[in-house]
């Protein structure tokens, strides 16, 4: 019985030896090829602070892998333990692993290897930088004003007047902070000296031509500008045109401006020379208010005392 057995065994082996050796030999080799191209590696490892291999795992690394020298890469994070892997990579490849992580360097840059007919590991080590700090930005110094000057001055360089209009009136103004009040000084000037009043010279005088004011000009808080007066004479001489000064000094809550000095010109009114002008009682009695009063006489008062002089 067993030897029977055995026969019939033999003798199926014998026959599937037989058909097998029948068979192309085309069938084989694409079973072969479809058994070599179904064939895949891992590539996989680990990010770690130094030491490489040992240190502790980066979690959320991200790790690319680029197959080939292109192509979209593929990447994955590393886990808490500083772990990544990408399975399914195909025999033959050519691959390029590059970790990268915000605030972070790594040791090897990138790792890649071509070819590919095994399971790779790989490892790195990654390091903190500290982040660029973000600079500060320099203040910039609100600049202080130029604090405003509290000037006072005249209105204007020069002011012509006729010898006929009886005064001429000076502008002083005042600019800055006139919150409080200021004073000033205000004097008429000329260098005419005791020269006789027919003397054809272009000097106005205060014996001939106009009436020496001294006075201090005063500004109210708020004030801007003041107006003084400084009376004029109309005299008989031919002389032309004649000039005096006034200027301004010894400035109270404010500074001098640059114009401190101007210039009075007279324009005469004479065609030829006249009788003395003091003997005219009206002009007598005009000069005497003017020297006394600092002030023109009121028209019953000139009336009066020219009645007076001439009754």
């Amino acid at each position: 019985m067993f030897k029977k057995n055995l026969f019939t065994v033999a003798a199926f082996v014998v026959a599937f030896l037989a058909t097998i050796s029948f068979l192309p030999d085309k069938i084989f080799d694409q079973r072969y090829l479809a058994s070599a191209q179904a064939q895949s590696f891992t590539i996989s490892g680990r990010v770690t602070d130094p030491p490489s291999g040992t240190g502790t795992g980066i979690s959320g690394v991200t790790v690319s892998l680029v197959l080939n020298g292109g192509g979209t890469p593929l990447t994955t994070l590393t886990d808490a333990g500083g772990n990544f892997s990408f399975s399914g990579v195909a025999q033959g490849s050519n691959y390029d692993v590059t970790p990268s992580k915000t605030n972070y360097i790594f040791n090897p840059v990138s790792q890649g290897g071509t070819n590919l007919s095994s399971d790779r590991t790989l490892f790195f080590t990654g390091t903190t930088v500290p982040p660029t700090p973000t600079p500060t930005p320099t203040p910039i110094p609100t600049p202080t004003p130029t604090p405003t000057s509290d000037t006072i001055q005249f209105s204007a360089l020069s002011y012509p007047v006729g010898e006929g209009d009886r005064q001429i009136n000076l502008v002083v103004t005042r600019s800055g902070n006139t919150a409080a009040a200021a004073s000033v000084g205000f004097a008429t000037s000329d260098t005419a000296g005791a020269m006789n009043c027919n003397v054809l010279s272009g000097v106005a005088s205060s014996r001939c031509d106009y009436e020496i004011r001294i006075s201090t000009i005063r500004f109210a808080a708020g004030e801007t500008s003041q107006t003084v007066s400084v009376f004029i004479i109309d005299d008989s001489y031919l002389e032309g045109a004649e000039t005096f000064d006034v200027r301004l000094s010894n400035p109270s809550g404010g500074s001098l401006g640059a114009l401190s000095t101007a210039t009075v010109t007279i324009t005469d009114n004479e065609i030829a020379n006249g009788a003395n002008p003091i003997d005219t009682t009206g002009f007598f009695v005009r000069l005497h208010y003017l020297d006394f009063f600092n002030r023109e006489p009121d028209s019953s008062g000139l009336d009066f005392w020219t009645n007076q002089i001439t009754s």
